[in-house]
């Protein structure tokens, strides 16, 4: 679950929106929410992420080795 809040800056009458991530799920009759972060900051998390580990996790296969073709 993904909740809107917004602040108002102090410097104007400007209102800025920030996004929380919320895990929501029930045992029997509760319900049980759970915050994650700012959506802000798990996807720079995983911007960050998926920039270190950049390589291919499925390659194909190997080339030809040099010389092992005709011609």
């Amino acid at each position: 679950m993904i909740k809107r809040v917004a602040e108002k800056l102090e410097s104007s009458d400007r209102v800025r929106y920030y996004y929380h991530v919320y895990e929501q799920y029930r045992i029997g009759d509760r319900v049980i929410t759970r915050y994650i972060g700012k959506l802000e900051e798990i996807v720079e998390s995983y911007l960050k992420i998926k920039e270190w580990t950049g390589r291919d996790l499925n390659p194909g296969p190997p080339g030809c080795k040099p010389g092992a073709l005709p011609g």
